[in-house]
């Protein structure tokens, strides 16, 4: 990378960082119950085809904890979200469990994010990609940079790959970054489809070089605070990726775990925040009993700024909860009497304007 490049990479992860703080104290509470694992694993799924376009990773600590959770997941959560009607109380648990932390990303008009990265731009990472790279990477972007001449070439699928790898790339330096230490390992699992599979899985290729530029940045900021200078003698701890081959097969070892990632994803790519709604009560639920949790976590990613967005659930949604039930058992009472003069109708019809006026203040208890 050369100088220019490196420092306005530099200044990105600097605002990042900035950005980052409200999550910084969460995953530093989290990690405070880990300090003894020293193997971790990271779990990903993102959506494009729902309200936002949302990136999940999920952290959960592997050796001891890993067969036992899956197992968990496995007999309480058999299903994606998009096979399952309703989230019960087994299902919360595990995703408000102390094992368990998730940061997602939202990425605001992505047509004019992807727009920012422009097609030369792109070539010209790869061509600097080419100085560094061994063979059979090297092979993987000589034919992805003959693929993107063509007309047909799929552009938004390739930028969705690099922000999958940077973003990947860049939860595994943070979380390094507040747990203080290097992993003995760190395997990064992603859901498996057409983003890590197209261009000849060229995304782990995109991701290791984003980890290397990261944990440079990461050692020369640590060199220059004359901190933890441990870690320039170390390097970088050992990261995973599922082999290739492993993709084929019908079941992964880590499809339990990566469930998880399914459901806050899904859940967050739903959410309208403009209208302040989601499409089902499943979503409604994920949101009141798992996204308040300060395990999780989202950021909201635009060309021009970078926020922290916070599910807030207000104890005055139980309120108007209660109230329109009980509007509505006075309208089945009402009903089912079948009485059709003026007075029957007059009080069908106010019980109807509050029953509205109290579902406008429900939906409108999130902060």
């Amino acid at each position: 990378m050369n100088e220019e490049v490196r420092f306005e990479f530099i200044e990105k992860i600097k605002y990042l960082d900035r950005i980052f703080m409200p999550i910084y104290f969460n995953l530093m509470f989290f990690c405070s119950k880990h300090k003894d694992i020293p193997k971790w694993c990271m779990y990903s799924d993102y959506s494009f085809d729902k309200v936002n376009k949302t990136y999940t990773f999920v952290l959960i600590p592997a050796e001891r904890y890993l067969i036992p959770l899956s197992r968990t997941i496995g007999s309480k959560i058999k299903k994606d979200i998009k096979h399952t009607r309703t989230i019960n109380e087994d299902k919360i648990k595990i995703f408000n469990s102390n094992m368990v932390f998730s940061v997602s990303f939202i990425l605001d008009n992505e047509k004019e994010l992807i727009a920012s990265i422009s097609k030369n731009q792109i070539e010209t990472y790869l061509e600097e990609l080419l100085t560094n790279l061994q063979n059979p990477e090297k092979k993987k972007i000589i034919i992805l940079r003959e693929e993107m001449k063509k007309k047909n070439f799929n552009i938004t699928l390739l930028d969705r790959i690099f922000y999958l790898a940077f973003f990947a790339a860049y939860m595994e330096y943070k979380f390094t970054v507040v747990f203080g230490k290097l992993f003995d390992a760190f395997g990064w699992f992603s859901d498996r489809d057409n983003m890590t599979t197209a261009f000849d899985g060229v995304y782990s290729i995109f991701y290791n070089v984003h980890r290397n530029n990261l944990f440079y940045y990461l050692h020369y900021e640590w060199e220059t605070r004359n901190v933890l200078k441990n870690l320039m003698v170390l390097g970088k701890h050992t990261a995973g990726l599922p082999a290739p081959q492993l993709f084929k097969d019908k079941n992964l070892f880590y499809d339990n775990y990566n469930r998880i990632a399914d459901y806050i994803c899904a859940t967050i790519a739903d959410f309208d925040f403009k209208e302040n709604k989601v499409s089902k009560d499943k979503f409604i639920t994920m949101i009141e009993h798992v996204l308040t949790n300060p395990n999780h976590n989202l950021l909201r990613v635009s060309k021009e700024k970078c926020r922290v967005i916070s599910f807030h659930y207000s104890e005055n949604r139980k309120k108007y909860a209660d109230k329109i039930q009980k509007i509505n058992n006075k309208i089945k009472v009402i009903e089912q009497r079948e009485n059709n003069d003026t007075l029957y109708n007059k009080r069908l019809e106010i019980l109807e304007y509050y029953l509205t006026k109290y579902k406008k203040e429900y939906d409108n208890c999130y902060d």
